[in-house]
């Protein structure tokens, strides 16, 4: 599995990494309508429960991005301004996060009389002991989460004059070691704070972000980096396939570690490869798209589906074609109608900072 280049990827959207972004969508989806099949063996199942660990591949791409903004904007000006960070982030994620939470209260209200939590207002939902509805978002919360503290962290190791190379080793050790330390963290937990808690699944984040730090400061531990990724890469995939046979602790505790290693490795392999064919079909740059609303809204559009099969009796699975159909549908429109003119909004008025701001600075100064 040779690289074809170590030169400079691009963090901009390109070809590859929207075909990253459509497998990650890709995995989570299968994970959840796999949930619903009928009759299949024990076995095959396990398989299907692979795909929740898209959500994995979506947090080392998120840290790879997000810190190629940062690190690129730090170099070139010798400082990131956070509120423009931060209001860049969140006109990109909350308008679409708060369009679709109205939705998914209303529809457990209605059903069970689920009465509102406000954790979901300031994404704290993560860390309730079991999240009550709306579970998808557990992974918006830890993002949001990233996205707040790591400027303040970094500015404040920039600040201190900490070396940026060990303090990043030292938190990413951190993090793998987050659930053995934290005395609230254990296997055989429900859905909520010890298995979605936001310092508990900072690894996959924090991977991507050392990767782009590598990326922008050290060409040569760079091009390391590829070639030892594209050794690893084919062992770890052959790896990833025993997930289903680990035993609940194994997975619980190593398994975070491990997919953040194999999926930093696929990304290495894929931002260094020339355009693949496959990355350059219309379908997989709409698919890429629409991912997070895809994300935000799939499994509204799978429990409607489940209670109107069930109410009319209808197998599951002969419905299934028309929930993906739905699900792709709706996917589309919540891009279209609310991350679209959010995107708008916010070139329009939080544009990035250019290099004619630098050049006014220093001639005021």
């Amino acid at each position: 599995m040779a690289l074809q280049k170590y030169s400079k990827p691009s963090f901009t959207r390109d070809a590859n990494t929207d075909l990253v972004r459509a497998l990650a969508i890709t995995l989570v989806l299968v994970h959840h309508v796999g949930q619903f099949l009928e009759n299949l063996p024990i076995d095959v199942l396990q398989y299907f429960k692979l795909g929740a660990y898209g959500v994995d591949l979506f947090f080392v791409l998120s840290g790879w991005l997000i810190g190629g903004l940062y690190w690129r904007e730090q170099q070139r000006f010798g400082d990131v301004q956070i509120l423009r960070f931060w209001g860049r982030r969140w006109l990109r994620t909350l308008p679409p996060y708060f369009a679709v939470l109205p939705i998914a209260f209303l529809t457990v209200y209605f059903y069970r009389g689920e009465t509102f939590d406000w954790r979901y207002l300031f994404f704290l939902q993560n860390y309730a002991k079991e999240m009550p509805f709306f579970l998808v978002s557990w992974s918006l919360a830890v993002e949001e989460h990233f996205y707040l503290i790591l400027p303040l962290v970094l500015g404040l190791a920039f600040w201190l004059r900490i070396n940026i190379n060990l303090f990043l080793v030292l938190v990413i050790i951190l993090s793998i070691l987050a659930k053995t330390i934290d005395p609230n963290a254990f296997p055989n937990s429900q859905f909520g704070y010890a298995k979605i808690a936001s310092h508990l699944r900072f690894t996959g984040l924090l991977f991507g972000l050392g990767l782009s730090y590598v990326f922008h400061h050290n060409d040569e531990r760079w091009r390391s980096i590829c070639l030892v990724s594209s050794r690893l890469l084919p062992l770890l995939l052959l790896l990833f396939l025993t997930i289903p046979y680990w035993s609940v602790a194994a997975r619980y505790y190593v398994g975070d570690a491990f997919v953040a290693v194999l999926f930093s490795s696929f990304l290495v392999f894929m931002v260094t490869s020339n355009s693949l064919n496959l990355a350059q079909q219309s379908w997989v740059k709409n698919l890429a798209l629409c991912s997070y609303s895809l994300y935000l809204t799939h499994p509204i559009v799978i429990n409607a589906c489940v209670l109107l099969s069930d109410r009319f009796d209808v197998p599951r699975v002969a419905t299934m074609p028309l929930w993906i159909v739905l699900i792709l549908i709706v996917g589309w429109l919540g891009y279209r109608l609310v991350e679209a003119p959010s995107i708008s909004i916010r070139e329009k008025f939080i544009p990035r900072r250019s290099l004619g701001e630098a050049t006014k600075n220093t001639k005021l100064k």
